[in-house]
């Protein structure tokens, strides 16, 4: 049982022992380029670890799929990134497929 709200007790267990969320933070910690939502906005950040590479061309794709697990819709967006940064992907927000309701998806 983790000791909610407290992130580092969602980390390990009670015994100390690494849940799968360690490895999910892990894996994520591990990439130079990590993409992640703004659910305040709904807002597309991408961060670049790497302090050698810039990134002028590259871009993001978000999937959106329904709850019997096929895609709903893609959007791709421009995201422009220097070395060691992180910036909104150009186009803005990520625009919310017609065919799901916001009471339908869990995150």
């Amino acid at each position: 049982q983790t000791p909610w709200p407290s992130l580092r007790g969602f980390l390990y267990d009670w015994w100390l022992e690494p849940t799968g969320a360690f490895y999910g933070v892990q894996a994520a910690a591990s990439d130079s380029v990590h993409a992640q939502l703004d659910r305040g906005d709904w807002g597309v950040r991408v961060v670049n670890k790497d302090v050698a590479a810039a990134l002028p061309a590259s871009s993001v794709t978000a999937e959106w799929f329904g709850l019997d697990g096929k895609r709903v819709a893609t959007e791709t967006m421009r995201a422009p990134l220097v070395a060691a940064s992180s910036s909104r992907a150009a186009d803005g927000a990520v625009h919310w497929p017609a065919a799901l309701s916001r009471e339908s998806v869990g995150f």
